[in-house]
């Protein structure tokens, strides 16, 4: 998809920095995280996540009051 978006984009040589951020990522059994990863590198073609995709906790979600 991004691919297609950027296929008649001039970008003059830039190369865009693109960072994702997958808060809620697990190596547990029955996560979808592994499948996330290997969407997004199959949208990104040959491109390599340059950091590696760690495990966290939930980030908490911040309260407008």
């Amino acid at each position: 998809m991004l691919r297609d978006l950027l296929k008649n984009v001039d970008l003059k040589g830039f190369e865009p920095d693109v960072r994702i951020l997958l808060t809620k990522y697990s190596n547990n059994n029955g996560s979808q995280s592994p499948w996330m990863e290997e969407q997004i590198r199959d949208a990104w073609g040959s491109m390599v996540l340059k950091n590696v995709v760690r495990e966290t906790d939930e980030v908490g979600k911040v309260r407008s009051v």
